[in-house]
């Protein structure tokens, strides 16, 4: 896991600040499909919080 190799506090704070990146982008999106993107990338942080602990 890369939470192993780089550090758990590491990780975590990388996906605290993706997610945190993709949700203030959610707000400035113009359409149904920019937001899907978006979101989809605010997953990902969701994502790497949940194996990093």
């Amino acid at each position: 896991m890369s939470s192993d190799r780089y550090g758990r506090v590491r990780v975590l704070q990388f996906t605290i600040l993706w997610f945190s990146l993709f949700t203030c982008l959610s707000g400035l999106t113009n359409s149904f499909e920019q937001l899907l993107v978006v979101r989809a990338l605010q997953g990902l942080g969701i994502l790497g919080g949940w194996y990093a602990d």
